[in-house]
């Protein structure tokens, strides 16, 4: 299953474990699927520790889906 919209996930966002609702599932040009993920509270994260209160994960990414938290 690709579609992961309103399912909660876990993944891995360059090195740092976040885990959020998915807002929207895409098929990007080339076939890659990403993940639109709300964060439950901005998290500083990435590259120099930017305050994200979302990140996109690629489907490669994704360590584990849950119906809820």
């Amino acid at each position: 299953m690709w579609y992961l919209k309103d399912m909660y996930v876990t993944g891995d966002y360059y090195g740092h474990t976040v885990t959020g609702k998915v807002r929207d599932s895409r098929v990007r040009l080339g076939g890659e699927i990403i993940h639109y993920v709300d964060l439950p509270e901005p998290q500083p994260i990435g590259f120099r520790g930017t305050m994200r209160d979302s990140v996109i994960l690629t489907h490669a990414s994704i360590q584990r889906v849950m119906d809820n938290i």
